[in-house]
């Protein structure tokens, strides 16, 4: 998660939790039939994920600690302003993808 540069990335445990979802999820509802119906909750799932994630910032962010600062906005500034940094991250999670089958590259 914190890497020896200093930057922090959750791809990889984000889609690990994914996996475990879609394991909990077959235990419950049987095996999915295809991939378009794998993509369908593989989509859900980070949808869900995204939720409680937006849910536990607006709720911590408000707290004293921060101050006048809006730890949202600081890490929306500090990813706007590099976009190298953000085309590198975003190469580091199509892989990420690309590894589990669930990205596939453009054909243009």
């Amino acid at each position: 998660m914190i890497r020896p540069d200093g930057t922090i990335h959750f791809t990889e445990e984000l889609l690990n939790l994914v996996d475990r979802f879609l394991e909990d999820y077959e235990d419950i509802e049987g095996t999915l039939k295809d991939e378009l119906d794998r993509s369908l909750v593989t989509a859900y799932a980070l949808c869900a994920i995204n939720c409680d994630l937006e849910l536990l910032s607006e709720c911590l962010e408000s707290q004293q600690i921060f101050g006048h600062l809006n730890p949202r906005r600081v890490l929306d500034e500090c990813s706007d302003k590099n976009p190298e940094t953000r085309a590198r991250r975003r190469a580091e999670a199509i892989r990420a993808l690309q590894q589990r089958s669930w990205y596939e590259a453009d054909n243009n």
